[in-house]
């Protein structure tokens, strides 16, 4: 009975030694410098911060301990603090009227990754014109920094294909050596439904093998057809050349003051902008 009760003692002499110089390191992951400094210093004697990148805690926040929360260690021991600087964002290097090839070194040597996309330019060929985010920018980490390389600028004879069906104005522009994309929202125009409206570039000449863009027409806009029905024609014509539309006339009588007394189309009815109605006097 006495040796369970000095083995009580020793245990219990033990467990309170343990407690007065060791303790359980908490958990101050997220918390702002001054709470987690707050936090840990009454629980050791010497605390070490360290400031250092940290992609996802915000700066001036806490990233962690060394050792970790929940670890057992000496009230008397050094505790690493790790303080977030926040994200390691690297400049985007100045890149522009360089070549391609240093480009890429520069960028990649930063910890950045490049996209190169090549387009017709007056420039050089193989010389940057533009970089994405432009030099300065700070990013994050591996990044998608975009920088464009010029390619060797040949300008070829630009065919007008406006009014032409978008079937022909598309082979014609494959044949002059350029490629075709073709807007897929139609234009009401003057010119017939399923023809080129316009095309992006115009004029006379374009980088060869550049994209034309095309429009295509959905035809005149539809409009209402004035009644002239009871009018002179002077009153009729009046009134539908100001509509848009043209005019044909049939006369029964050549002498006289005659009046519309039918039209095609009707009066009211809904026909193309700048088509033809045709009045009849009597």
């Amino acid at each position: 009975m006495r040796g369970a009760a000095a083995g009580l003692v020793v245990g219990g002499a033990t467990w309170a030694l343990n407690d007065a110089l060791y303790l359980t390191l908490p958990n101050v992951a997220g918390q702002p410098q001054a709470a987690a400094t707050q936090t840990l210093t009454p629980t050791a004697d010497r605390l070490s911060p360290r400031q250092q990148f940290d992609a996802v805690v915000p700066a001036g926040q806490a990233i962690g301990t060394e050792p970790g929360s929940g670890s057992r260690v000496r009230k008397d021991s050094t505790v690493g603090a790790d303080i977030s600087k926040g994200a390691n964002r690297p400049p985007v290097p100045q890149v522009v009227a360089g070549r391609w090839a240093a480009a890429k070194q520069a960028i990649t040597g930063r910890g950045l990754v490049g996209q190169v996309t090549q387009q017709p330019s007056s420039a050089p060929q193989g010389q940057v014109t533009a970089s994405t985010p432009t030099a300065g920018t700070k990013e994050q980490p591996k990044p998608w920094s975009t920088w464009w390389s010029a390619a060797a600028c040949r300008r070829a004879a630009l065919p007008d294909v406006v009014g032409e069906p978008v079937a022909q104005a598309m082979s014609d522009l494959r044949i002059a050596g350029f490629g075709t994309q073709v807007n897929p929202t139609y234009v009401t125009s003057s010119v017939p439904a399923g023809s080129v409206a316009s095309q992006s570039p115009s004029g006379s000449s374009a980088p060869a093998g550049s994209t034309i863009s095309l429009t295509v027409s959905s035809g005149p806009p539809q409009v209402a057809v004035p009644d002239v029905t009871g009018d002179t024609e002077d009153q009729a014509r009046a009134a539908l050349t100001a509509a848009g539309f043209k005019v044909k006339t049939h006369k029964f009588l050549p002498f006289g003051d005659p009046t519309v007394t039918t039209q095609d189309p009707t009066g009211g009815s809904q026909a193309p902008q700048g088509s033809t109605v045709t009045i009849t006097l009597f």
